[in-house]
């Protein structure tokens, strides 16, 4: 073989080579991006847990967060800051699960219970009553989510939006 045809094989091997390592490289991309969202939803387990322990391991916090919107009204003002703070709360950490979706860091599967929690969330605490007063709390487009959550509740019967059959009463903290 010549110099020429050797310099032809050399360029069809480093031809190939470039092909094989973008594909070695893609395959790595899908799976570092899947690990990631693995990752990011497990963060919002983490996140999400001490608020759940607290409310199966404490009757009194599982009562606050099962009266705080009908009994709003005959609560003390430092109770009425701690019930709003916690509507807060919740509403920012699935502000940050939506954020987190909408820039698909997580899948369709992970984000589909988390957007039903919201809804139930959203009807089970009466949020639609303060909504005027705390949208303005979060980032634009997770607000505009949520205003599109509650007009689709506002749709439904009374005891849709209110399954423990509280009524919804002013929440905003004194």
């Amino acid at each position: 073989m010549s110099l020429q045809d050797w310099a032809a094989v050399a360029n069809i091997v480093a031809s190939v080579a470039l092909v094989v390592s973008a594909l070695l490289l893609f395959r790595e991309l899908h799976a570092t991006n899947k690990l990631a969202r693995a990752s990011n939803t497990q963060t919002l387990v983490a996140l999400s847990s001490p608020f759940n322990l607290a409310l199966i391991q404490d009757r009194k916090v599982a009562e606050f967060y099962v009266h705080g919107a009908s009994e709003f009204s005959h609560m003390d003002d430092v109770d009425k800051y701690r019930y709003y703070s916690l509507l807060v709360w919740w509403l920012i950490l699935h502000e940050n699960i939506y954020y987190q979706w909408q820039q698909g860091l997580l899948d369709d599967h992970s984000y589909k219970p988390w957007a039903n929690e919201l809804k139930v969330f959203l009807a089970r605490q009466g949020v639609a009553s303060q909504w005027n007063h705390m949208r303005n709390l979060f980032q634009e487009e997770f607000a505009n989510h949520v205003g599109r959550l509650l007009a689709d509740t506002e749709g439904k019967g009374a005891s849709d939006r209110t399954p423990t059959g509280s009524s919804t009463a002013s929440i905003t903290p004194q």
